[in-house]
């Protein structure tokens, strides 16, 4: 079934996703398709909001109201408990709610449709709470309108008994054509997925981001509960975020915890962005002079962000000599990526690698990309073949490429696009970074753009800035924003695939490659 839109636009409700999924797999026809008014919920195109699922299709038109958690009937008065035990109570049921919005649509419908059409149109609606069985029998539904009691896990079935009995209550074998559904659907959403600005789909990515990033924590306690592990996964699969909550874990239990990472510019940001009591931020390099100047001897707790830029012996032995009970019998936890984003400071030593796990640390692997979504993930795959994780946030909008551009034309394009994103689309100067390798970044600089800023090591802290932000790749990794311009030779692309690579999975919602000819 072809889902409109294509992710659930910003709803809270899991059983509103485990409902949408099941749509997605059910009837493979091109002529059936399932409409989510959520996605409107702040649009000026909105028109039917208080209906969860609309079913269109040769069969009809029908009305599905989506009820989570525990739903109960006593004595006329229904009972809704969601999944943190809240409770409220109304005296419309979701039949009757349902059935109001199916009138109110065709009511809507039929000021703007031909009759002929309207007369076409078997309608009807249905209730689905997937995560109960509704034991109250009453006189305003009959059973077939109701899926309840995991009867959701074959949607398909469910659905092909509502329509039968739908059109045997009516009395009719009404069949739609096609073009006429085509019709319905596009009065009711016309064109509506180019109809959303790119704002929105960057709000829905970063809701998306969230939800997805919270269901890693479930690492988080295999990872207190082990003194050294090693936790490795892609750009994207929420790896800073997990040091973070690691460190405000181990920061109630007041010991000294040092986070260490290569990059000042991260370091920075991670500082002035997320002070903790105990914690101290710090680069290799700075690591035993923050500790001096702190009055600690050594760190009680160490823990690694891009591990991987970090993994040479000597690099190691500091680090070593800076933990109680040194790294073989001390507590530690390294993040890191030794696949596809090392070699941008460091280049990694396997011995290092191989020493580090000789110390039999708990191995936590992150496949689930968290940041990017699916047209991303798919472009990094395709244009590199390097594997950015599963699932991703949200399916978002296309990438933008554009080839062939020599500086003149470069500068032209940049000022239209940034135009374009702020005018059009409704993003701010704040969500757009522009990337590129040290090379390409003095000549961005040299173009003066406007509303565009040069960050550095110092004003990272106060990312994101009013304006645009220009910085080099390697210094970006780690960070991450709505918006990647990403500017590049045309022949460094594969070249320098890992540079690529980090660029490209910085973009959570929007992602935009120019490339110049050399």
């Amino acid at each position: 079934m072809k889902m409109i839109p294509s992710t659930p636009y910003r709803t809270q409700s899991d059983a509103e996703r485990k409902i949408f999924d099941q749509l997605r797999q059910s009837f493979s026809s091109q002529d059936y398709y399932a409409l989510h008014s959520l996605n409107l919920t702040h649009h000026e195109y909105k028109r039917f909001g208080e209906i969860d699922f609309l079913i269109v299709c040769p069969l009809g038109l029908y009305v599905l109201e989506i009820k989570g958690g525990l739903v109960k009937c006593i004595d006329g008065i229904w009972e809704f408990t969601n999944r943190f035990g809240e409770s409220n109570t109304k005296k419309e049921g979701p039949f009757k709610q349902a059935e109001s919005a199916l009138h109110g649509l065709l009511d809507k419908m039929a000021e703007k449709l031909p009759p002929h059409l309207m007369n076409s149109i078997t309608r009807g609606y249905g209730v689905i709470l997937p995560d109960c069985k509704l034991n109250s029998v009453g006189a305003e539904w009959d059973r077939a309108l109701l899926c309840d009691d995991g009867r959701h896990r074959n949607l398909e079935g469910w659905l092909k008994a509502l329509f039968s009995y739908s059109r045997q209550k009516e009395h009719g074998d009404k069949t739609l054509s096609s073009q006429q559904v085509k019709d319905i659907v596009h009065f009711l959403r016309p064109d509506f997925e180019s109809i959303i600005p790119l704002h929105s789909y960057a709000d829905q990515a970063n809701d998306e981001i969230i939800r997805l990033t919270q269901q890693q924590f479930m690492f988080l306690d295999v990872i207190e509960a082990c003194p050294r592990v090693v936790c490795e996964g892609g750009a994207g699969t929420g790896k800073t975020f997990l040091a973070l909550e690691l460190a405000r874990r181990w920061a109630t239990k007041d010991i000294k915890i040092g986070l260490v990472c290569h990059s000042v510019w991260l370091k920075n940001y991670l500082e002035e962005h997320h002070p903790l009591p105990n914690v101290v931020y710090s680069t290799l390099s700075g690591l035993k002079q923050n500790l001096k100047r702190r009055g600690w001897a050594s760190l009680d707790k160490l823990i690694v962000d891009e591990g991987q830029d970090l993994l040479k012996l000597d690099l190691l032995d500091r680090l070593d000599t800076c933990l109680v009970k040194g790294l073989e019998q001390g507590d530690w936890c390294f993040f890191l990526d030794v696949n596809n984003q090392s070699g941008l400071f460091n280049e990694l030593e396997q011995a290092a690698l191989d020493y580090l796990l000789a110390l039999n640390p708990a191995k936590v692997p992150l496949k689930r990309n968290c940041r990017n979504t699916a047209t991303i993930l798919s472009t990094i795959q395709q244009s590199l073949n390097l594997d950015v994780g599963t699932e991703g946030a949200g399916r978002g909008v296309d990438v933008k490429e554009v080839k062939g551009l020599n500086l003149a034309s470069l500068s032209q394009t940049l000022e239209q696009e940034l135009s374009r994103l702020i005018k059009d689309e409704g993003l701010t100067y704040s969500q757009i970074t522009l990337l590129s390798d040290d090379a390409t970044l003095e000549k961005l600089a040299s173009l003066s753009l406007k509303h565009v800023c040069e960050l550095d090591e110092y004003s990272v802290k106060s990312f994101p800035l009013p304006e645009a932000a220009l910085v080099s790749v390697a210094n970006f990794k780690g960070l991450e924003n709505d918006v990647i311009i990403y500017v590049c030779p045309a022949q460094s692309v594969l070249e320098q695939k890992n540079l690529s690579y980090v660029a490209m999975s910085r973009a959570k919602s929007i992602l935009i490659i120019l490339y110049l000819d050399s």
